[in-house]
């Protein structure tokens, strides 16, 4: 156990380090006693992998490399889901840097029983229990230890196990599990160093303003990164820049904590597997209702348009109605439908946000701008594209069941909720 925590400690070194991925994924069959057991990725270093393949000893195990057979030595954690295995020998290819998972997109890479390697798209993605264990489809019979890599070729995931409520059926670790199990406090392990600049935060209508150029690492040709993390959600949203303040868009009646670093570059990985649990949270007020200029909706419904076709903004859109299959929506684009009244005699803007707030109490937001002008009178009618907050909504938690709030605000002031449920 001893060796195991050192070996540990030498790996989270590294993860700050890492260098990028190439074009081939390092992953590489695991041999006992000359039978496949297993895939194994290549992170933190060029004889460092990970695995979770249940082998409790040693004796007998390789990796293969090309032709080339490796003996290795194998550390499992204590339930012996997650493993290191190290070679004397360097292997080749570049070690893997853990990303964020995407519930969409993701693919599967590693071996099958006979030892052919395979690549699968992964199907069916959900959360078994967020953010540590994913369920998914893939090819049959893939050994454990399988990659789950994202679009930018990032380590997602490891296949640890097949279920048995169907062929190709798997649980796997997610990149944030772990990251957990390499730093869990048993180990006396502390996650690697991240250092963060304090600012001052004030609450701006429909965004909170940041500013940094204060602190004592504030510098003129600094890149900085400012992060998001809206506390009733599982992910974080980020903005790099080179100024010593930002303007970061929020939801009103949400609580968020704010996080800001500098980096090395604007190329540098913005990555980050999670915050410190300090700072006050900064809630947002709720605001109220927006009625100026005699404002009010007339109508709001959820509308869907066939995702090849384009309308004025101002084309009344057919309503959607297919709640079973909302965040598929085959062939479709989603939309919120509006027609307003008000009164004005000349042209003047609003922020304007819009949520979608899911049962368990994710909430995913996108802002744009609310322009009122005499022309638009007596009738305002236009529709906002918003397929990116279910499809954000179905990667982050997999679009649950049950009652779904519809928002959009003016200024932060409330405009209009709509409700519908998922079956």
């Amino acid at each position: 156990m001893k060796r195991s925590v050192i070996l540990l400690a030498m790996l989270l070194v590294l993860l700050a380090c890492l260098p990028a991925l190439s074009e081939d994924l390092p992953v590489f069959l695991l041999e006992q006693d000359g039978a496949p057991v297993g895939s194994a990725v290549l992170f933190g270093s060029e004889n460092t992998l990970l695995t979770t393949i249940p082998v409790p000893s040693t004796e007998g195990l390789y990796v293969l490399s090309g032709e080339e057979k490796v003996p290795a030595e194998i550390f499992p954690d204590q339930d012996q889901l997650l493993s290191l295995v190290l070679t004397e020998t360097a292997l080749p290819g570049t070690p893997m840097e853990l990303g964020q998972v995407s519930l969409t997109g993701l693919e599967a890479s590693g071996f099958l029983p006979d030892g052919a390697i395979t690549q699968s798209e992964c199907l069916h993605v959900a959360y078994l229990t967020q953010p540590a264990g994913l369920t998914l489809s893939a090819d049959a019979l893939l050994l454990p230890g399988a990659v789950l890599t994202n679009g930018d070729g990032e380590l997602c995931g490891l296949i640890a196990a097949s279920l048995g409520e169907g062929v190709g059926r798997y649980f796997a670790l997610s990149s944030a599990e772990i990251y957990a199990r390499l730093t869990e406090e048993d180990t006396g392990i502390s996650s690697p160093e991240v250092s963060y600049i304090q600012y001052t935060a004030t609450v701006e209508g429909s965004h909170v303003h940041l500013d940094w150029s204060e602190a004592p690492e504030a510098r003129e040709d600094g890149i900085y990164c400012v992060y998001c993390s809206d506390l009733g959600n599982t992910y974080y949203t980020y903005q790099i820049g080179t100024e010593c303040t930002d303007d970061f868009p929020v939801v009103p009646g949400r609580t968020y904590r704010f996080y800001v670093r500098e980096l090395a570059s604007e190329e540098d990985d913005a990555f980050v597997p999670g915050f410190p649990d300090e700072g006050e949270p900064i809630s947002i007020p709720s605001g109220g209702t927006f009625t100026r200029y005699g404002f009010r909706d007339l109508e709001v419904f959820l509308a869907s348009l066939d995702e090849n076709e384009t309308v004025p903004e101002t084309t009344i859109l057919s309503p959607f109605t297919d709640y079973a299959n909302v965040f598929t929506h085959p062939g479709v684009s989603l939309y919120l439908q509006v027609s307003s009244t008000y009164e004005v005699t000349e042209e003047s803007y609003a922020d304007l946000t819009c949520a979608l707030l899911a049962p368990d109490g994710t909430c995913y937001s996108m802002q744009s701008g609310y322009i009122f002008a005499p022309e638009y009178m007596p009738k305002d009618s236009w529709h906002m594209e918003i397929t990116e907050l279910f499809d954000e909504c179905f990667q982050s938690v997999g679009g649950p069941s049950g009652t779904y709030r519809l928002q959009y605000f003016l200024d932060a002031e409330l405009a209009t909720e709509i409700t519908f449920e998922v079956p």
